[in-house]
């Protein structure tokens, strides 16, 4: 399953609502922690054994350098502006998940980090997100926690559906409770790219009630 770059590039900016989100973690772009960190976001560089991929763009007058990696059940692969999820088997039986995406923006005014949380448990079939944004620029900080009804456990058999399970954001689930507030800060380092700027997903998969998990992992970097 393909994801244009640009559209990747752009929902992982600071403005992001409550209705849903994606996950992941470093502030360096070189990894993300062992989901569950919460708002620290801090996933060793080891996260996945090795990239599978690495390709760099050229958007305008900056250049961005995309990795990819996974071990297990999924491969990911780059390929020009898309990354693209794929099964290595029929089908899997996804029956825990978590997804964390960490966004961080520098410019000469601030610094921007927002950290998106996901947790798709299994357990009484509700999942919870959880927001950490902070803005150095506008000195605003939220760190809020949302619910919603999990779609776990699922059976996948196509790479669209695993694409959709990792990446939430095309299809955002109906949120049941909430205690962030109705509108999140928005960043106006997000208006132009002309500032550095790094994404950091990852998402572990928990197959047939396995303990060991399967996991897939991308950077990006924009400076």
């Amino acid at each position: 399953m393909k994801q244009p770059l640009l559209m990747l590039m752009m929902v992982g900016l600071f403005l992001i609502g409550c209705g849903g989100g994606t996950g992941s973690g470093t502030e360096d772009g070189t990894g993300t922690g062992n989901p569950g960190t919460g708002a620290s976001g801090v996933i060793p560089k080891n996260f996945v054994e090795y990239f599978s991929c690495e390709e760099t763009v050229i958007m305008g007058e900056k250049r961005v350098t995309i990795k990819g990696g996974s071990n297990g059940s999924i491969s990911v692969s780059c390929d020009g502006e898309n990354e693209i999820y794929s099964l290595t088997g029929a089908s899997l039986d996804v029956t825990d998940a978590r997804i964390i995406r960490t966004t961080v923006e520098k410019s000469s005014s601030g610094k921007a980090i927002s950290i998106i949380d996901i947790d798709l448990k299994k357990r009484d079939n509700i999942g919870e997100v959880k927001y950490y944004l902070s803005n150095t620029e506008t000195n605003e900080i939220v760190s809020c926690k949302a619910t919603f009804r999990s779609p776990l456990p699922l059976t996948v058999s196509t790479d669209e559906a695993i694409s959709k399970l990792i990446d939430p954001l095309q299809n955002i689930p109906l949120m049941l409770t909430s205690d962030c507030p109705a509108t999140l800060p928005s960043s106006k380092l997000s208006s132009k790219m002309n500032h550095e700027l790094s994404i950091s997903e990852n998402a572990e998969l928990f197959i047939d009630d396995s303990s060991i998990p399967d996991k897939t992992t991308w950077v990006y970097n924009l400076n």
